[in-house]
C-alpha cells in the first residue's frame, strides 16, 4: 500500500515563520463507501497506526430534501463506521464532516443526538459542513438548530482541551 503510506499530516511548513503552526491539513487517501462495498474493507484498506495519526468519518443526514434514505439518526449515519474504525486503530477519531437537513425530522433533536455520540464514543473533533447547497445544512438554518447547538457547547465539560496534533 505505498499510496496511504505516503502521505503524511502536515502541520506548518518550511518558510512560512510559524504562520502555519498548528493548523492541520486532512488528506483522504483512501474512501470507503459502506453502503457499496462493506465495513470489512476498512480493515483491509488501513495502513496501521503508524502511519495515521488520526482517523476520521464523514456523514449526513439529508432527510427527506434528498434521495438518501430518509432521515437517519446520528447513530445510524456514524455508529457503524465509527465502531470499525475502533476496531482497527488507537488514534483520535474525528468526524471531519458532517451535516443535517431540516426537512424530515428534528434538526434540534439530531444535533442534541450527534453531540451525544461524540461524547459516548470518544470522537474529538466535529468539523460542521455549514453551507447551503443541496439542501439548507448550515447550523444556523433554523432557531432551533441554532440554539440546540448553542446548549450543546456550553454543557459543562462538553468541549475539553484542543486536541494534540502529532503523536
Amino acid at each position: 500500500m505505498a499510496g496511504p503510506r505516503s502521505v503524511r499530516w502536515c502541520a506548518g511548513s518550511p518558510g512560512t515563520d510559524g504562520l502555519l503552526d498548528g493548523l492541520v491539513r486532512t488528506q483522504h487517501p483512501v474512501e470507503v463507501r459502506q453502503r457499496q462495498h462493506g465495513l470489512h474493507l476498512v480493515r483491509s484498506l488501513y495502513p496501521g497506526d503508524e502511519w495515521v495519526d488520526w482517523v476520521g468519518v464523514d456523514g449526513y443526514n439529508g432527510g427527506s430534501a434528498l434521495p438518501w434514505g430518509g432521515w437517519r439518526s446520528p447513530e445510524e449515519v456514524f455508529g457503524s463506521s465509527v465502531a470499525e474504525l475502533r476496531r482497527v486503530s488507537d488514534r483520535p477519531l474525528a468526524i471531519t464532516e458532517v451535516a443535517c437537513a431540516e426537512q424530515g425530522g428534528d434538526k434540534a433533536a439530531w444535533l442534541r443526538a450527534l453531540f451525544d455520540l461524540a461524547v459516548d464514543r470518544d470522537v474529538r473533533a466535529l468539523v460542521w459542513f455549514d453551507h447551503d447547497k443541496e439542501t439548507d445544512w448550515r447550523l444556523a438554518s433554523s432557531p432551533a438548530a441554532a440554539a440546540a447547538v448553542r446548549r450543546e457547547v456550553r454543557v459543562p465539560g462538553r468541549l475539553g482541551p484542543p486536541p494534540r496534533m502529532g503523536r
